[in-house]
């Protein structure tokens, strides 16, 4: 993450927001710097790891922050089209996730990585904790077809006790 905006803040031309080839600033406006800047952010979104289709693998914590949206409409993987939105609520405790893929070879196992967060609940049994993976959060198994649903979640920060609502 941290080589990712030091790396757009070094070759980015503030006049022009396109990208130098080098930090030197030696030729400007190359079209593979600004294609290498987009894919480090689309596989901080959703990044295909062999089989499986990881969402939101690389994010800081702070993208959850309560009061946030990410969305991603009409995008493509390997496995074919894919959109969704999570949105935490105000106070922190949920966050509805919306999933919507297009594929057309679906994945062996689609993850949803959640940085920041501790435990969580929800009423759609379809969805699994996995150990994590990428450090640090969340690591839910997401069912490959279309699903709407919230997650009850707990932040890492939060010292008191969880327990899981029944079902």
């Amino acid at each position: 993450l941290n080589a990712f905006y030091s790396g757009l803040a070094a070759t980015s031309d503030h006049e022009t927001f396109s990208f130098w080839e080098h930090i030197h600033k030696v030729s400007l406006h190359k079209t593979h710097e600004e294609a290498w800047s987009l894919m480090q952010l689309r596989r901080m979104l959703w990044l295909e790891d062999g089989d499986q289709l990881r969402l939101l693998a690389g994010i800081p914590e702070a993208w959850l922050d309560p009061g946030q949206i990410i969305e991603v409409t009409g995008a493509g993987s390997l496995f074919g089209g894919l959109s969704f939105r999570i949105a935490r609520s105000e106070d922190g405790q949920s966050l509805h996730v919306r999933w919507q893929p297009a594929f057309h070879g679906a994945p062996s196992r689609l993850i949803l990585h959640l940085p920041g967060l501790a435990a969580w609940t929800s009423t759609d049994d379809r969805l699994r904790t996995l150990p994590p993976h990428l450090g640090s959060g969340l690591e839910i198994d997401l069912p490959s077809v279309a699903a709407d649903f919230v997650l009850h979640v707990r932040s890492d920060s939060e010292s008191e006790a969880f327990a899981p609502a029944d079902s």
